[in-house]
């Protein structure tokens, strides 16, 4: 028995919030000011637009990072082999097309089954399954029915991890079969134009390709501008008056420089490898290889496997946070 999708109502922009301004003619001051006007609804939907422009300037920033390391040679021996977690590009970005689709769409209720450890010392796992409820509509936005809070109305959104679980129920490669093989045929389409986007753009193209340096400051850049668009909207929401927005926004301005501050003199600055690519990072004098995930494996000179699985890394502060395996590794263990 096929479950049905719920469809996404419509959201229909107020004229209100129209803004005339260029906004390529205004500062970052601006801009915030701009938005500390908008009302909670609002902002979710600056929100949302906001993170679908910052997937687009890293997608873009990738593809000119790809195009100039194709006319280098390797000039690392303990350098990792690109393509070696190359096959596992089409199931990420799966897991993408249906984290979208259920963020514009909805989702039935489903659960997550995950293999915890119980015991550290003898490494004995546990199977834990977690029910996840169905989608609900408010405002346009999509969350899980059991979560929404009675005064302000909203809840948890579908996130990457929730995606990964429902991309299998969708559909399984492995398995030939799934909830909705009609969705997979649509990425498979939209996959193809993609590459074919792409070549056509490669040999077109007479623009010079910018150096890794700009890549590495456009991203930086860019998440940059997400990180103080979420601060401002979340500050916002809370704050009942204006007075009371901008002692809060002053507060964490100081707090953000301090946390700064002590970041650049104690860490050293980290910079992404690309999708699906793995970087030589030192740790405590210790090597780990970590991806763009920021998953750390032991390092040797072929990337990282399950066995060497250590944890996620935190740039913040250069440490290690112990964590299960994801499943996408599992997966291909199986293959």
């Amino acid at each position: 028995m096929s479950a049905v999708l719920p469809s996404a109502s419509e959201i229909v922009a107020s004229p209100s919030t129209t803004v005339e301004t260029s906004i390529s003619k205004m500062s970052f001051e601006e801009l915030i000011a701009q938005i500390k006007l908008l009302t909670s609804d609002e902002l979710m939907k600056v929100m949302k637009q906001t993170n679908q422009q910052v997937e687009k300037h890293l997608k873009n920033a990738s593809k000119t990072s790809k195009s100039t390391k194709t006319t280098k040679k390797a000039t690392k021996s303990a350098s990792v082999n690109p393509d070696r977690y190359k096959h596992l590009e089409k199931s990420r970005n799966w897991i993408k097309f249906v984290l979208n689709h259920a963020t514009q769409n909805g989702w039935k209720s489903f659960e997550i089954k995950q293999n915890k450890t119980v015991d550290k010392v003898t490494g004995e796992k546990k199977e834990i399954t977690t029910p996840m409820a169905e989608s609900v509509c408010i405002d346009g936005v999509y969350y899980y029915s059991d979560s929404i809070d009675e005064k302000t109305g909203k809840g948890k959104v579908i996130n990457y991890k929730h995606a990964m679980t429902l991309s299998k129920l969708y559909y399984s490669k492995k398995d030939n079969s799934g909830l909705h093989p009609e969705l997979y045929e649509e990425f498979c389409a939209s996959q193809e134009n993609q590459v074919s986007d792409q070549s056509s753009e490669s040999s077109d193209s007479e623009k010079p390709a910018k150096s890794d340096k700009d890549n590495a400051k456009a991203l930086k850049q860019a998440k940059k501008e997400a990180e103080e668009a979420q601060k401002a909207a979340d500050k916002l929401k809370a704050a009942n008056t204006k007075k009371q927005a901008k002692k809060e926004a002053e507060e964490a301005k100081k707090k953000s420089t301090k946390a700064t501050k002590k970041t650049k003199e104690d860490v050293k600055d980290w910079v992404a490898p690309e999708d699906g690519e793995f970087k030589q990072w030192s740790i405590k004098g210790a090597l780990y290889s970590i991806n763009n995930l920021n998953h750390t494996f032991r390092f040797n000179e072929n990337g990282g496997s399950a066995e060497d699985w250590v944890g996620i890394f935190n740039p913040e502060n250069n440490t290690i946070q112990e964590a299960d395996l994801p499943e996408e590794y599992l997966e291909e263990d199986d293959d």
